[in-house]
């Protein structure tokens, strides 16, 4: 059965579809890695309104549309300029938040990565800012089984199973975060 480039190969053979726990920590890594470059790119200046034109990069000027980005890069200098004058220079023009989403479609994964906050005693999935289950997760996973063919469940039996992982797994948003 397939379960996404992080559990499987993606060749439809036996040796493919093989579950390798190795794709699951490459997986992390490569996330990580992600997310980490844009929160460098978002906290070292490159959010930063008054680099506008600094995002018009040889893709955005070399399209139809890069004439029409200029004219409104254009726009917000002259609107940053006027603020500044007028003693406005927010934080926020700066810096921008980002949040992460993606579907728990792998409970097994996302079971390490829940936290209980010690504040509430509320179980969070740190995996990401908003985690949804979809009918993917719902998808019917074979029993283990001595045989070579895959089991099949009914669809009752899959809802019942993955209600009982989610239990297991406690897979909720994390809390916003609150400045100080």
């Amino acid at each position: 059965m397939y379960r996404g480039d992080a559990v499987n190969g993606v060749d439809f053979t036996p040796q493919a579809r093989k579950p390798d726990p190795r794709r699951l920590v490459r997986a992390y890594h490569y996330s990580a890695a992600t997310l980490n470059l844009c929160r460098a790119f978002t906290t070292g200046g490159y959010a930063d309104l008054q680099q506008v034109h600094a995002w018009n990069q040889d893709f955005v000027r070399q399209s139809p549309s890069g004439q029409r980005y200029e004219e409104l890069a254009d726009e917000i200098d002259r609107a940053l300029s006027f603020m500044h004058a007028c003693g406005a220079d927010a934080e926020e023009f700066r810096t921008v938040e980002f949040y992460s989403s993606h579907e728990a479609l792998i409970l097994d994964y996302e079971r390490p990565l829940t936290r209980i906050d010690s504040r509430t005693g509320l179980p969070y999935d740190m995996s990401g800012h908003f985690l949804w289950i979809g009918e993917r997760t719902r998808a019917p996973i074979p029993a283990a089984s001595t045989s070579s063919s895959p089991a099949t469940t009914s669809p009752n039996a899959s809802a019942a199973a993955t209600t009982s992982r989610l239990r297991t797994c406690h897979s909720v948003t994390r809390p916003p975060v609150t400045r100080g």
